[in-house]
């Protein structure tokens, strides 16, 4: 048995999912979809993609799973239609940009659950040996009885006009804005290592 998966956004970490998902045995790369004409095609020949969608439901009608890899902004829509299409999910983080959005699809992952339809948000760096290794100071209790966590994100690479810093890109990551949406690396880690 193999799974089809469709890629929505085929922009710099749509190529780390495609990468990842070839290396499944039993997984089938069968569609992706972008807005930016010549992008998909060009993705879809790099990794090898059965298709090129014309349009989401045009990949939701080929695929089994969903991975959600557009700009943090347009994350609410494609997840939700996968969702509602009862297609599983593997949303980049943050879910969404905004509380009304993240409820939206909240309830409607909730709903998909109980059809049997698998989600989540791709938080990559709780695979990371740091992560893994704070994770077992915690557990093993040598920290001793946690009581609050401070966070940093440091990364040289987030200087890089790449990522929207200097403001010019109207599609940037999650790496400008309001403090709270860099928040989610800080959030996830506290929560996974406690």
């Amino acid at each position: 048995m193999s799974i089809r998966i469709g890629i929505v956004g085929t922009g710099g970490m749509a190529n780390a999912h495609a990468e990842n998902f070839g290396k499944i045995r039993g997984v089938q790369l069968s569609a992706c979809l972008d807005v930016i004409p010549g992008r998909a095609a060009e993705f879809a020949r790099r990794h090898q993609v059965t298709h090129v969608a014309r349009n989401l439901d045009d990949l939701l009608e080929r695929v089994d799973a969903v991975s959600v890899v557009t700009p943090d902004r347009f994350h609410a829509g494609p997840s939700l239609a996968a969702l509602e299409a009862g297609k599983h999910l593997l949303c980049e983080k943050p879910l969404t940009v905004t509380l009304a959005e993240a409820r939206q699809v909240a309830t409607a992952a909730t709903r998909a659950g109980k059809r049997g339809v698998m989600h989540l948000v791709n938080f990559s760096y709780r695979r990371s040996a740091a992560f893994q290794q704070a994770r077992t100071v915690v557990a093993d209790g040598s920290l001793g009885e946690l009581r609050h966590v401070h966070s940093h994100y440091l990364q040289s690479w987030l200087s890089a006009d790449m990522w929207g810093t200097g403001r010019r890109k109207a599609c940037s990551g999650d790496w400008i804005g309001p403090p709270a949406r860099r928040a989610c690396w800080a959030i996830s880690a506290a929560t996974f290592s406690i």
